[in-house]
Parts: C-alpha cells; sequence; structure tokens
C-alpha cells in the first residue's frame, strides 16, 4: 500500500467510526406534564424510560399522558395514570412509526 494510500485512509478513519448519538431520557419522579416521543428531549425525539419510581400523570382533562408519536421506545417501569378527568388516554402509539411502549 503506497503511502498515499494509507494517508487518505488515516484521514477517513474517525468518520468511519462515528456513530450517531443515541437519545435517552429517564423519568425518575413525579411529572404532571404529557410525555411525546417526538419531543421527550428538550424538543428532540427520544426514547423515553419511566423508571420505577417515576409518573406521568397529567391534570388536566382530554389529555393522553404517553404518545409514541416517533421511531423512540418507551418504556413503563412507574407509573401512568389520571385522577378523576375525563376522555384521556394512557398511552397513544400514532400510526407510521417503528417507536413501541412496552415495561
Amino acid at each position: 500500500m503506497t503511502f498515499k494510500v494509507r494517508l487518505l485512509l488515516g484521514a477517513a478513519a474517525p468518520f468511519v467510526f462515528t456513530l450517531p448519538a443515541v437519545a435517552q431520557v429517564t423519568i425518575s419522579t413525579a411529572t404532571t406534564a404529557p410525555v411525546e416521543t417526538a419531543t421527550a428531549n428538550a424538543g428532540a425525539a427520544s426514547d423515553v424510560t419511566i423508571a420505577s419510581g417515576g409518573s406521568v400523570s397529567p391534570t388536566t382533562a382530554s389529555t393522553t399522558a404517553v404518545t409514541v408519536n416517533s421511531n423512540n421506545d418507551i418504556i413503563n417501569n412507574g407509573t401512568i395514570s389520571f385522577n378523576n378527568l375525563n376522555d384521556t388516554t394512557g398511552v397513544r402509539l400514532l400510526p407510521g412509526f417503528t417507536g413501541s411502549y412496552g415495561g
């Protein structure tokens, strides 16, 4: 292998091994804000884990607590709940995405 080829390969190596960052948001405390995978990480899409001590409990009627609306996952080891509210949805999975919900 010539010096020129080695030099080019050496310069390209950092770009070959660069992987995209995988965002992960963990909810470990109680929150009343609805959660959407498309905006969970400060406006960016992210996987979301509701930890065993975490909860999502919105306080307004006609809302969804957790929505999978991107190619990201929700893992629920905590609690999703409503208290005395009408027209609510706990978990909503929108079509057209590969994201999933599990616990």
